[in-house]
């Protein structure tokens, strides 16, 4: 299991990536929108690193 990345942080790093490249590169975002994708972006990216601490084995 070392070095598999959990689906929840590569979502999380999709969805928190794509509203940067959107934000700077192509449309405004506004913070209405903006601010319950970045917060889903970071949880999901929380809840798969705490997921990962979990299942590793403690030695």
């Amino acid at each position: 299991m070392k070095g598999k990345i959990n689906i929840l942080i590569i979502i999380g790093f999709v969805i928190y990536l794509g509203y940067l490249l959107a934000n700077k590169f192509i449309v405004q975002i506004p913070y209405e929108i903006a601010i319950p994708i970045v917060i889903l972006g970071v949880t999901l990216i929380v809840i798969g690193t705490l997921k990962m601490n979990k299942r590793s084995p403690k030695k």
